[in-house]
């Protein structure tokens, strides 16, 4: 992500003279523009499937800890193949019509292009109704009492453990979010780490660290059990439980 970025920043220094195609520029230089324009989409593309992908992928690994609840594992399924067939007929058929020689950026279509519009106006539909169905998935996961509770490490296997973040409970489950978490309980995590790309060694020395950090650090003897917080302005909107 950070490559692409940087190269999006140096390319698109490069580009400008694409806006300009119609100055009468000679042969060379039209070559060389048109050629740096497609250069400049890799890595654009890249940025765009990260930031998509990432917003996907993380609501559905984190919701539980940030509701407490679980989200409906059919719904989330169905989600993903909505948008998967809204998605690639609204953009796949538009390597046809750029080979075909049309434009981008243009509101009508030449009638020898209507069956392809048509197709990527219904794959829109579609991608509008997957979207819709996402904030449903929103609203079934943060109204308490429709799923069940989110387990302490919902992701954790053997042959692949969970991430860290998930030893502190989750927010709004029925155990109390715990804010001392030990850096040292990652040694727990030693043998059983491979899928994370985690060592023995470099657990075992995160393990000694955290525990020479967390005896640097005042601990609250009495920390308030999570009924007694106050609720936050969203749990009032969504009439979540505090």
């Amino acid at each position: 992500m950070v490559y692409a970025m940087i190269s999006i920043g140096v390319s698109g220094s490069l580009v400008w003279a694409h806006h300009m195609f119609t100055v009468g520029l000679d042969v060379d230089t039209h070559a060389y523009f048109t050629a740096a324009t497609m250069i400049i989409v890799v890595p654009t593309g890249i940025k765009n499937f990260s930031w998509i992908a990432t917003m996907w992928g993380g609501f559905y690994y984190w919701v539980g800890k940030i509701f407490g609840w679980t989200y409906p594992e059919t719904l989330g399924q169905i989600h993903f193949w909505i948008t998967s067939f809204g998605v690639n007929p609204t953009l796949f058929p538009m390597h046809f019509l750029g080979l075909s020689g049309m434009p981008r950026r243009i509101p009508d279509y030449p009638d020898a292009y209507t069956g392809w519009n048509a197709l990527r106006s219904f794959g829109s539909y579609i991608s509008v109704v997957g979207i819709r169905h996402f904030f449903v998935i929103v609203t079934i996961t943060s109204s308490s009492g429709k799923n069940k509770r989110c387990v302490a490490s919902p992701w954790a296997v053997e042959q692949n453990p969970t991430t860290p973040e998930w030893m502190g409970g989750s927010y709004g489950a029925s155990n109390p979010v715990r804010g001392d978490v030990d850096a040292g309980e990652s040694s727990n995590l030693v043998g059983s780490s491979r899928g994370l790309g985690w060592t023995s060694f470099n657990l075992a020395v995160l393990a000694k660290e955290g525990e020479e950090i967390n005896q640097a650090i005042p601990r609250n003897k009495n920390p308030r059990p999570r009924a007694d917080f106050q609720s936050l302005p969203w749990e009032e909107a969504l009439n979540l439980p505090p």
